[in-house]
């Protein structure tokens, strides 16, 4: 039987405190034919120690400066040999040791450029199972993604043929999604959970950022939608910091 190559990559920048359970949950799989790729951005706070722990397990390995998580991205884009590419970066790690074999053993999904699933977050609460709700999917004028890279596989011709644009500094992925569904690309949904991903992310924390790029995408940055919703966020925002200080 022939098992297609799955690429997982891992973009990592001081993550001495995560990156160890992040690559676990990869080598740990019991899929028979995975290339795993880690792009280190010259971490300095022994990120390199515990990558080198492991490097046995790992295809390949780099540490240089980038300009960025999505050029670091693009540098696993390059690397990769994969019929299908996920992209796992530090903090986020996969639902269980059995996922990647679930997900392509016994399968054939020819014809199909984007396969994703939904994802948990990592903390404890009745919201934390995020099922997706794809873009393509949404009436709404501004919207999200509505699925998360960590669940997100990618046909690997597909991928090396696009790469991230770098002028999004949040939401490059949703930008490629979006790219490819334009020139129509076929999604389908696993239906079931990928990963379990970091809530204190880049994306996380710069959400107006992510928002203006969301709204961008949409060709909705100028419209006078976007700014009432922005400033209603940041209301919401500002009131929930008032109501944790007063606690």
């Amino acid at each position: 039987m022939e098992y297609p190559k799955i690429t997982i990559i891992t973009v990592c920048f001081n993550a001495v405190s995560c990156i160890e359970q992040t690559i676990k949950s990869v080598i740990n799989q019991t899929y028979p034919n995975i290339e795993y790729i880690i792009i280190d951005g010259n971490s300095i706070d022994g990120t390199i120690d515990i990558i080198e722990q492991y490097k046995d397990n790992i295809t390949h390995w780099v540490s240089e400066p980038d300009k960025g998580i999505f050029d670091a991205m693009n540098k696993g884009i390059v690397l990769s040999h994969g019929d299908w590419v996920l992209f796992l970066n530090s903090g986020d790690y996969l639902y269980s040791d059995y996922v990647i074999s679930q997900c392509f053993l016994e399968k054939d999904y020819s014809g199909f450029s984007v396969l994703y699933g939904d994802v948990y977050k990592d903390y404890v609460s009745e919201d934390r199972y995020y099922k997706e709700k794809p873009f393509y999917s949404s009436h709404k004028k501004i919207k999200g993604m509505g699925i998360c890279h960590q669940a997100i596989f990618v046909q690997g011709n597909t991928i090396r043929g696009l790469k991230f644009d770098l002028s999004y500094k949040c939401c490059s992925d949703y930008n490629m999604m979006v790219q490819i569904y334009k020139e129509g690309g076929r999604f389908l949904s696993l239906n079931m959970p990928i990963s379990v991903y970091s809530t204190i992310g880049f994306s996380v924390q710069q959400w107006k950022l992510c928002f203006y790029e969301e709204a961008k995408i949409c060709g909705m940055h100028s419209s006078l939608l976007y700014k009432i919703i922005l400033c209603k966020r940041i209301a919401f925002m500002m009131m929930r910091k008032i109501l944790n200080i007063s606690r």
